[in-house]
């Protein structure tokens, strides 16, 4: 992966020239497995993780969640207003991932959205 000024240098270009993002997660004492990957969109309000898995035998390590955090870092774009992710196998694991990153269920969709207690400071729910 890029160093973090490289990864938000390109986020801000992906969100100004293009309308979806891929990250992946390797395991580099594996020969480069790939251990995780989110698939999310921009639609030049809203961005939206619409993929998100981690391999079983890696899950409960963090992954998911660094991908999550790489990917709503770029979310402090003045252009971002909104952020969402798609859930649609929704079990217990989801449910505690989401809540834990500030997410919350929204009704009878099987999507998550930053809680209204993390947007009080900016877009990705951090202080």
């Amino acid at each position: 992966m890029p160093s973090p000024r490289g990864f938000r240098d390109e986020m801000e270009r992906m969100l100004n020239n293009s309308s979806e993002v891929c990250l992946v997660a390797s395991d580099t004492s594996n020969g480069g497995q790939i251990v995780g990957a989110l698939v999310g969109s921009y639609d030049g309000r809203s961005a939206n993780v619409s993929r998100l898995a981690t391999h079983p035998d890696h899950r409960r390590r963090g992954i998911a969640t660094a991908l999550v955090a790489r990917f709503t870092a770029a979310l402090d774009h003045p252009s971002v207003s909104d952020a969402s992710a798609l859930v649609l196998d929704r079990t217990p694991d989801a449910d505690r991932l989401w809540t834990a990153l500030a997410f919350d269920h929204i009704g009878d969709v099987p999507a998550y959205r930053p809680s209204v207690r993390a947007r009080g400071t900016d877009r990705r729910g951090t202080a």
